[in-house]
């Protein structure tokens, strides 16, 4: 496989479009300083042999450059058992994938799928593949500070790798040679190992020693680790100091200073000046405040007296419709009052005549029962005088007996 053109745009760092052509067949070497983009670049040619168009998450969010929302677009053309392959990727906003090549043109998951076949990997079913699933390609990457992390491999690579290896092996240990060979690995591996597989002998003392070494070796790896840290540090500034010194950007540097300590000076006026404006705008807002709430009250005042002079004016009509009617109707009133009088004197006038005709009622009445009294009094003095009378025989009565009868009480 050869890559002969890589095209890179709003990848990580790599916002700017970035396009490496003439890459020959063998070793190329893109060389730069630190910081601008080569791990980038392996990183977004990984991308686009390895990743979905179709992936999303944090793992789609972190190709595209810090605190943007672009679209990361990658594209590369390579070199395949002589046939010449175009690819085109691009992810998360819009995402995309375009496979171009003497077979015709593959787009969207039909690209993935061919490029899939055409390089021998495997995908995941959901998130970003890591070395297991590169295959056989994944032996030939190699990331910074990772040269040294154990591989990765997949059933497939497994099969690929043993494949090739068998049938190199398998040439060299034909026939007797071959069984001679094994004879003298057996006993070989007799001298080191026991039975069980189990380290002995001098192997067993030289991988303790080398487990001992390996502990040291670590310790002094993180100390040559920090110290050539360090040292690349040094050089950098080493570098950065010779660079401003031949660019004269020291005194560059002391007249920007000294203009932003001028700057300084005039923005600390400004905010003092800015802070005089706030007091004087809060007493202004103040002010403003107590006039509006004055300019409200004189507004609900005027309001009222508004109202108040109309329900006036409203009253006043009343009150002169009230007093036309009184003087249209005055007459009539003068008329009614008279009428009262006259009525009033009739009524006294009546009341009098009723109060002779209950006089003389009484009177009639009281001389009817002195009447009736007379006619008493005579009466009982008639009976009286009867009573005191000598009396006479009765004659015997003529006609039949009367029945006695018994007293009946009810």
């Amino acid at each position: 496989m050869l890559f002969k053109r890589i095209a890179i745009r709003n990848f990580r760092r790599l916002q700017q479009p970035v396009r490496i052509d003439g890459l020959a067949p063998g070793l190329n070497v893109i060389a730069g300083d630190n910081e601008e983009g080569k791990s980038t670049v392996l990183r977004a040619l990984r991308a686009a042999l390895f990743d979905k168009h179709t992936l999303s998450g944090n793992a789609a969010a972190a190709f595209q450059p810090y605190g943007s929302q672009v679209r990361p677009e990658i594209e590369v053309e390579f070199e395949l058992a002589g046939k010449t392959y175009r690819l085109r990727k691009g992810f998360c906003q819009r995402p995309s994938a375009e496979l171009s090549g003497p077979d015709g043109t593959h787009t969207g998951p039909a690209a993935e799928d061919r490029l899939r076949e055409l390089l021998g990997f495997d995908q995941p079913d959901r998130g970003p593949p890591d070395a297991r699933h590169h295959g056989t390609w994944g032996l030939l990457w190699v990331e910074q500070g990772a040269a040294f992390a154990p591989l990765l491999h997949n059933e497939r690579s497994k099969r690929t790798l043993l494949g090739t290896l068998e049938s190199e092996v398998g040439d060299i240990l034909g026939g007797q040679q071959g069984y001679a060979i094994l004879e003298q690995v057996r006993q070989a591996h007799a001298d080191f190992f026991t039975k069980t597989g189990q380290p002995r002998g001098e192997y067993r003392a030289a991988k303790k020693a080398v487990e001992e070494l390996t502990a040291e070796l670590d310790k002094v790896e993180a100390a040559l680790q920090a110290y050539e840290s360090k040292v690349d540090r040094l050089q950098r500034l080493r570098d950065e100091l010779h660079r401003w010194d031949s660019e004269d950007i020291v005194a560059a540097h002391e007249v920007k200073l000294r203009q932003a300590e001028q700057a300084h000076a005039a923005l600390d006026q400004l905010r003092e000046a800015v802070e005089r404006s706030e007091d004087k705008l809060q007493l202004a807002q103040a002010h403003l405040n107590t006039t509006l709430q004055r300019w409200h009250q004189r507004s609900d005042l005027t309001r009222d007296l508004a109202v108040l002079e109309k329900h006036c004016q409203d009253l006043q009509r009343q009150l002169d419709a009230a007093r036309a009617a009184l003087d249209e109707r005055q007459p009539r009133l003068d008329a009614l009052i008279q009428a009262e009088r006259e009525a009033g004197n009739a009524v006294a006038a009546a009341r009098l005549r009723l109060a002779a005709l209950e006089a003389a009622q009484r009177r009639q009445e009281l001389e009817r029962q002195l009447a009736e009294q007379r006619k008493r009094r005579q009466a009982a003095r008639a009976a009286a005088e009867a009573a005191n009378a000598p009396r006479r025989p009765r004659p015997p009565p003529t006609g039949p007996r009367p029945r006695r009868c018994r007293p009946y009480a009810s």
